[in-house]
Formats: structure tokens, C-alpha cells, sequence
């Protein structure tokens, strides 16, 4: 049966597809690309592919699913759910699963996400974690990373997400104010249609939440 790498810009299937590399492993490469990503992980996403051509003559393969989940939570009223996350299984598992059907994935898995294998086996998921196979650690990621001479990247996920922290809200209005705004504007048309109380968090208006204190430092990986 064939494999693939699935491939999501942050730390872990970084590491993971680097340390694959330079064991002369190659797979397809497969980045599912929701349209809403972090303006950060496609500027490291362009790096990182330049780097896998002219180091392992290997390229990345993007698959898209359309309209892009920004557009269809915009045309449906919508902010992302907060109880599940049935944008990941639509914009990211199956546009590449319906690329690669009846594969084995290879997913960046790390030592500390066992609640991850087990729920994948007890779905029955067709996969492959060798970090986790190795015990490799998030930390010992980072440094994989950086010892290939690469910057590290962001946690990737999408700007709008209804599950990042306060903090990426506030990073997200300080540098890509024009991205908070289309997020705003999301949390307005939901409201509009299901009542005050509906947004991206229960009872509290994301630009109240955020508010505009300044934060200071990075984006953490």
C-alpha cells in the first residue's frame, strides 16, 4: 500500500518530513490548504518548498477544496464551531484522502500526543506516526528544525480559528488588522442571523475579548 506525508507547515511534520528525507525515504508531500492560513505558515510553507527542491529534489503538492472555508462560512452566516472540528475533516483530511485514496498517511504525531493514536486506531485510520514510533518530542522537533538551518514555524491553523488563544486574536489584530476585521465580520453576519450570543466565543464579542492591549513577543511554534 502507498504512502503519502501529510503535510501541515508546522513544527512536527516539518521535523518529520526532514528527518524522512535524510533517511532517503521520499513520499508524495500533500499540504491541504484551507485558504485561511496564517499569513506566517505560507510564508514559511514558500521557504520550506524552495529549501525541499534545492537540498532533496523533492517538491510539495498543495490540495485545495473550494470554495475556501473563509468563503463558505462568509456565504453561510458562520463562525467556526467551537464544539468539533468538522472544518478540519472537510478542508484538510478529505480533499487529500480523495487525492490519495486508500493510502497510509504519515502524520507528525510526536511522543506527547498518544490521545491522538489511540483515537485514530479506535476510528480505524489508516496511518503512520514515526515520531511518535521514535519518541521524539515537540521540543526535539524544534530543534530538528533549526539544526537543518530553518526558521521554526508558527503553530499552523487558520487565522480565524474559533479554538486559538486570546493572545493569537490580539498577534492576529496588531499585525494583519485587515485580517481581524474579515474575522469581525464573520462573528457580525452569525450574530445577525442566530442571535447576539452566537460568535466565535459564548456571550462575549471577539473585539471585547481581544480588546487593545498591546502584546509583545512571537508567535509561538
Amino acid at each position: 500500500m502507498d504512502y503519502y506525508i501529510s503535510y501541515g507547515a508546522g513544527v512536527n511534520s516539518t521535523a518529520m518530513t526532514l528527518l524522512l528525507l535524510s533517511k532517503g525515504l521520499k513520499y508524495p508531500i500533500v499540504f491541504a490548504d484551507t485558504g485561511g492560513e496564517w499569513p506566517e505558515t505560507y510564508g514559511f510553507l514558500a521557504t520550506f518548498k524552495e529549501f525541499l527542491v534545492d537540498n532533496f529534489d523533492v517538491h510539495i503538492e498543495v490540495v485545495r477544496k473550494l470554495p475556501t472555508l473563509y468563503e463558505y462560512l462568509y456565504s453561510l452566516r458562520l463562525t467556526p464551531s467551537l464544539k468539533n472540528r468538522w472544518c478540519t475533516d472537510r478542508w484538510k483530511i478529505r480533499p487529500i484522502q480523495e487525492r490519495y485514496p486508500n493510502c497510509i498517511s504519515i502524520i507528525g504525531w510526536s511522543k506527547e500526543e498518544e490521545w491522538r493514536i489511540r483515537r485514530a486506531k479506535w476510528a480505524r485510520r489508516k496511518f503512520w506516526a514515526p515520531l511518535y514510533e521514535e519518541g521524539i518530542t515537540r521540543e526535539r522537533c524544534i530543534k530538528i528544525i533549526k539544526w537543518f538551518g530553518l526558521p521554526v514555524p508558527i503553530k499552523s491553523a487558520c487565522w480565524f480559528c474559533a479554538f486559538q488563544s486570546k493572545r493569537r486574536w490580539q498577534i492576529l489584530k496588531q499585525r494583519h488588522p485587515e485580517l481581524f476585521k474579515k474575522a469581525l465580520e464573520l462573528e457580525k453576519r452569525n450574530k445577525q442571523v442566530r442571535g447576539a450570543q452566537w460568535g466565535y466565543k459564548i456571550n462575549e464579542d471577539l473585539d471585547d475579548l481581544v480588546g487593545n492591549q498591546l502584546v509583545l513577543g512571537f508567535l509561538q511554534p
